[in-house]
């Protein structure tokens, strides 16, 4: 399975994993390898970009991964919203119509 197929059935809120095993969705996260790189709330999925403002750096796959995973979304015309810290994640859980 291709890491794209593998992203769209991570927002299906579907288990997968691609067939190199890089990209994997699993309980309603997405990794890249063993990273965890989004969140699937139900109505809305939460990612994990990297961050400068908070020392947050991705190897060069990873933040392939997380760039594919932010242009699906935009091709599917989702809801999404990008948190770089664990704060940003507890409120967007606790207001997801943030």
């Amino acid at each position: 399975m291709t890491n794209e197929n593998v992203i769209k059935k991570f927002i299906q809120n579907e288990n997968a994993t691609s067939s190199a095993g890089a990209v994997k969705s699993l309980d309603s996260y997405l990794y890249s390898y063993s990273l965890k790189i989004a969140k699937n709330l139900g109505d809305t999925i939460v990612v994990y970009p990297a961050s400068a403002k908070y020392s947050i750096y991705y190897s060069n796959t990873t933040s392939k991964h997380v760039a594919l995973m932010l242009n699906v979304l935009r091709d599917l015309d989702l809801t999404f919203y990008t948190v770089s810290t664990e704060k940003e994640l507890e409120e967007i859980t606790r207001h997801p119509t943030l």
